[in-house]
């Protein structure tokens, strides 16, 4: 498991205190990250870690020498995520266009309620969709 930043700061400030330089670094297997640590660099050498920049995570490409590289996104996966909000949020506001509640709106919050729904079930044809998405506002 990856350390947080949080635990991170904490680690390196104990660290200063005690006089020891303790720096973040990668676990790599097979040229990927797999995890974290915050060493000494004596330590880290002796174990074959890689010190890394704050900005790479998990699955990533590293060896240290080159820039590190972001796994390529799963636009399937990104896209069934993003579905699946949407799916919620239409869910959500099924309560809201029930005919009883549907009846006591003015006709501008109806209006408002229809084109969040509709904007809601657009979000596929968005042209960056799933990369970008512009999610309407609920009323």
């Amino acid at each position: 498991m990856a350390l947080v930043p949080a635990v991170m700061a904490v680690m390196a400030l104990f660290a200063s205190i005690h006089g020891e330089v303790k720096m973040r670094y990668a676990i790599v297997c097979d040229g990927v990250v797999v995890n974290f640590a915050v060493a000494t660099p004596d330590y880290a050498a002796q174990q074959g870690w890689i010190e890394c920049p704050d900005a790479v995570d998990i699955g990533w490409s590293f060896d240290g020498a080159g820039e590190p590289v972001a796994p390529p996104r799963n636009l399937e996966a990104d896209a069934a995520e993003a579905r699946a909000k949407r799916d919620f949020l239409l869910i959500e506001s099924d309560l809201r266009v029930l005919p009883d509640r549907w009846a006591e709106m003015s006709s501008e919050q109806q209006s408002a309620w229809a084109a969040y729904r509709q904007a809601l079930r657009d979000l596929p044809q968005q042209l960056l969709f799933p990369i970008q998405i512009d999610w309407p506002v609920k009323p």
